[in-house]
Parts: structure tokens; C-alpha cells; sequence
């Protein structure tokens, strides 16, 4: 896993788009295939790539290795996680808190899109995290780059 930082188009994915994508030939299998290509830079946060692991572990344990081999072979661009104080000021933000600390290391990290499946992260009717950040489902950003 490489740190370097690019002028690439800079995108984060939380750890269902990791999960379904190591599992599942769908969008996010595509989505991490082009990030894999080099045609965005990929951007993640430690915690992400925990929960990614932990899920892949416990759902799909027969594809850990894939997810560590993706990793290594994957340059990514690694971010900070917001602290617990800054958590706890943005309890607002998302519906789900748990999604809380994708959606501010996105905003902090500045990239240009958030890319996951967690309805809570995508939904349009949220107007405090879409006024900060582009988030999207798979199947939009893929049919829009």
C-alpha cells in the first residue's frame, strides 16, 4: 500500500465498497479495479480498512487474503480518522453515527467524491453532508466518470 499524494481525481470508500468488492463481481468489483488501474487515486482511512477486514473475516472469511492482497497491490492514499471530540460535534451529520467518521474524514480529507452503498451516506435528502462533500452509490459513479 503506497501514501503518495496525486493530482488524480481523489476518491474514498468506506468499507462495504471494500467488502462487496473482494466478494462480489458487481460495481464495486469495478469501482476498485479501476482504483487498482490507477484511474483515480483511492483514499481511506485505518479505520475503514479495519472495519473492511473485519467484515470480510467474519462474512467472507475464504477472501481475507484477497482483501490484503488488493491492498498491497493498490496505491492508496491513507488519511486521518477525526478524533473522538469531533465525532461527537457532528453527531448530526449522517443518520447512522457509526457512518459519522467516513463522512468527516471525507469532508476533512477534502476528496472529490464519497463513494458507498450505505444509504445513510448517499441519501440526497441529507443537505448537511451533501452541502460538504459528493457522495455516490457505485453504479452512479461508475456510469459518470
Amino acid at each position: 500500500m503506497v501514501t503518495n499524494v496525486t493530482s488524480k481525481l481523489r476518491v474514498m470508500v468506506d468499507a462495504n465498497i471494500l467488502v462487496a468488492g473482494i466478494g462480489w463481481p458487481r460495481f464495486p468489483f469495478a469501482l476498485l479495479r479501476h482504483a487498482q488501474k490507477g484511474d483515480f487515486m483511492l483514499v481511506m482511512t485505518d479505520e475503514i480498512i479495519s472495519e473492511a477486514q473485519d467484515a470480510v473475516n467474519r462474512i467472507i472469511p475464504e477472501r481475507s487474503q484477497t482483501l490484503s492482497d488488493y491492498l498491497e497491490s493498490t496505491e492508496v492514499e491513507m488519511v486521518s480518522s477525526p478524533k473522538q471530540d469531533e465525532l461527537e460535534q457532528h453527531t448530526n451529520l449522517v443518520r447512522d453515527t457509526k457512518d459519522i467518521h467516513v463522512a468527516l474524514a471525507a469532508i476533512n480529507a477534502k476528496v472529490d467524491y464519497l463513494v458507498t452503498q450505505d444509504k445513510d451516506l448517499t441519501d440526497p435528502t441529507n443537505t448537511t453532508l451533501h452541502e460538504q462533500i459528493r457522495s455516490s452509490s457505485p453504479p452512479n459513479f461508475c456510469v459518470s466518470k
